[in-house]
Order: structure tokens, then C-alpha cells, then sequence
């Protein structure tokens, strides 16, 4: 039986409600990897973007790139800090490095800073 991860869908409740009832920790961890993989396949379109460097094509793209990222760390740490219990600290554990890593990745890659330092330069 295959079931679907709903932290890789958009959320159908009134103003984007999490739907606590239906997320499970084992969630967690694979929706981080999967919507890694993602916002790193975008910010390899904006690096090789054949376009001259913009706000919208750069600032704003990446800006946009990592929110599902964000969502998904969000209720994770937020949960486990409301009703932390062992299985979701060790979900937390396990998902920090994840995160951690992709951010240092995301800001210390030469190419992408090239890019975005190119708009600042055509900005100022």
C-alpha cells in the first residue's frame, strides 16, 4: 500500500492549516530529503539560467526555492518543542544535519553567489 506523504502536498485546510491529524513522524525525515532534492534541482536552474542575473530570475526565485523546506522544519520543530517525546526528538536529530548541510550548500556556492552578486553590483 502506498501512502502519501501529505507534508509534500499543499495543505487543503482554510488558510493552509497543517493537518496534524494525518502527518506521522515518520513523515518527516523523507519529505526533508525529497524537498531537498527539489530545491536543489531549482537552484541549479537558477544558476544556469542563461539570462543575465536579475531580481526575479535570482533573488526572488531563490527566495521561493526552499519555503516547502521551511514549512516542513517549521511544524517539526515547533511539534517538538510543543509535545517533544523520543521518536520525534530523534526525527529532530536526524533532520538537523539534513537541513543544516543543505543550507551551508546553499550559501557557499560560488556559482550562486556570482549570480546573485551580480545584481547587487547592477543594483548599486
Amino acid at each position: 500500500m502506498n501512502i502519501t506523504n501529505p507534508l509534500l502536498k499543499k495543505f487543503d485546510a482554510k488558510h493552509e492549516a497543517v493537518p496534524f491529524d494525518i502527518i506521522r513522524p515518520e513523515h518527516f525525515v523523507p519529505a526533508i530529503i525529497e524537498q531537498i532534492r527539489e530545491a536543489e534541482n531549482e537552484i541549479n536552474n537558477i544558476i544556469n539560467n542563461p539570462e543575465n542575473p536579475s531580481f526575479k530570475n535570482t533573488i526572488e526565485a531563490l527566495e521561493f526555492n526552499s519555503e516547502k523546506i521551511t514549512r516542513t522544519a517549521e511544524i517539526l520543530f515547533n511539534l517538538n518543542h510543543a509535545e517533544t517525546y523520543p521518536q520525534l526528538q530523534k526525527i529532530a536529530q536526524e533532520a538537523s544535519p539534513l537541513l543544516s548541510d543543505f543550507s551551508s550548500r546553499l550559501l557557499l556556492d560560488p556559482l550562486l553567489f556570482k549570480r546573485v552578486n551580480a545584481v547587487y553590483e547592477r543594483n548599486n
